[in-house]
């Protein structure tokens, strides 16, 4: 059996399990009811208006497969009626990956034409407005006040102003003003902040960068990832730059960007590569200079990903390339991904089949940059391991290992889940993306 043949029954076979919105929400349902957590907290591994695990995840799935197939039109209609359903009962704005933004960039994605969903386009594009302009207000006084922010969440891509600007470069007729409105504000996160005497990059927050508490970062961190770090507004920036989207001082932004991840730099044996987030101690007072650390205190390897490690990195870095016609950008990348090529313990790392931090989301962003051999041979690999993860027995065909609760998890939606598995499988199999669904995830 050929690669492509085995790619497309595998498509096939998730199309099969995800189809009925019915059994879809009694499995995750039923798993979340029998897997409390261990702080007592309930696992919501299904949030009904959400991109990352929700029915606009499935729409984007189902809507990329109507492209090819016009049989699933009708299961693309009934996934988004079920995202405005649960969006109409609890209307809320979370950036990109939940609420107004969630749904408008599924429709978005799913329409075929301008005449596509032209009134519920108009009703979200409305409400996305007024949801967009109450966040640029909160984060302009913050920045006027000039005080750090309390988390990424008001700029990231996820539920800040970043996915937001996602959603209005997607849209046939985004909000120009919105747009550049936002644009602005991302340009401001690069310039400096001092508190308290020491000079940080201007998207230091105070907060931990997850959940679990790590020491190092108890006075705050500088987030260096795709998914909730800086890199996620560099890649805004240089889309919205080749798209014709400019507004003052983005060109220097972008540098100031790239001038700090040059001076971030850390290198072990095999290569250059970058932490995840930098904590206080990795900045001096003069000039917000992170501090290169000796070879005894390098910071620990990120592991290979889509939201923090290299791939997301190199392929971000390879943006900024492009837009702004700075070649050594993207050999700094490529000598970055080549090095993490060389490293079998980053490969190591990873359990997951997923997009967010698994293999497919390895094996797509290799294979969207289609920077030499060494590259497409690790995409091969990495496909093979998101072949291995397959169970025939689980309800969406990809079970994720949870090593904190000791099972596996059962997941359907985009960043975890089968739903965008489904999606770099098709890439896969055709070549490239019908739909402008890879926007999610900052890739063009």
């Amino acid at each position: 059996m050929t690669t492509a043949t085995r790619t497309a029954q595998e498509i096939e076979e998730i199309a099969r399990r995800l189809r009925d919105p019915a059994r879809v929400l009694a499995v995750v349902e039923a798993q979340d009811a029998a897997a409390p957590r261990p702080d007592g907290e309930q696992v919501r591994s299904w949030l009904p208006a959400s991109l990352a695990s929700g029915y606009p995840a499935l729409a984007l799935f189902y809507g990329e497969l109507a492209r090819h197939d016009p049989a699933y039109r009708s299961v693309t209609h009934r996934y988004l009626s079920l995202a405005v359903d649960a969006l109409t009962a609890a209307p809320h704005h979370s950036g990109l990956y939940s609420g107004f933004g969630a749904v408008a960039f599924a429709v978005e994605c799913a329409a075929h034409g301008t005449s596509d969903y032209t009134s519920l386009r108009g009703a979200l594009r409305t409400s996305l407005g007024a949801a967009a302009r109450s966040a640029l207000a909160q984060e302009t006084r913050r920045l006027d006040d000039g005080v750090p922010a309390d988390g990424f969440q008001s700029w990231d891509l996820i539920t800040g102003l970043t996915g937001l600007g996602c959603v209005l470069l997607t849209q046939q007729d985004p909000d120009t003003e919105v747009l550049r409105g936002v644009l602005g504000s991302l340009v401001r996160l690069t310039d400096p902040l001092v508190v308290d005497g020491t000079c940080f990059p201007g998207w230091w927050v105070t907060s931990q960068p997850s959940s679990v508490p790590q020491p190092a970062f108890d006075h705050g961190h500088a987030n260096l990832g795709l998914a909730h770090g800086i890199l996620g507004p560099l890649a805004l920036l240089s889309l919205a730059w080749e798209q014709g989207h400019r507004v003052p001082r983005q060109e220097e932004a972008v540098h100031t960007v790239m001038e700090f991840f040059a001076r971030a730099e850390e290198r072990d044996a095999e290569g250059p590569y970058w932490p995840r987030c930098l904590p206080r101690t990795r900045f001096t007072a003069p000039g917000g200079t992170a501090v290169h650390p000796s070879a005894a205190t390098g910071s620990p390897l990120p592991g290979p990903s889509w939201c923090y490690g290299t791939p997301g990195l190199a392929h971000t870095f390879h943006l900024a390339a492009r837009a702004f016609a700075r070649p050594e950008w993207a050999a700094r990348g490529q000598e970055a991904l080549c090095a993490m090529l060389r490293r079998p313990e980053e490969a190591g790392a990873v359990i997951e089949p997923g997009l967010c931090h698994g293999w497919s989301g390895i094996e797509h962003v290799l294979r969207r940059l289609r920077s030499g051999p060494d590259v497409a041979e690790a995409a091969t690999v990495a496909g093979a391991r998101l072949r291995a993860a397959r169970d025939l027995d689980a309800p969406f065909l990809y079970p994720v290992p949870n090593p904190h609760l000791g099972q596996d998890y059962q997941l359907p939606g985009f960043l975890g889940g089968s739903a965008g598995i489904g999606l770099t499988l098709l890439a896969r199999e055709n070549g490239h993306a019908a739909t402008p669904w890879e926007r999610a995830l900052l890739l063009g």
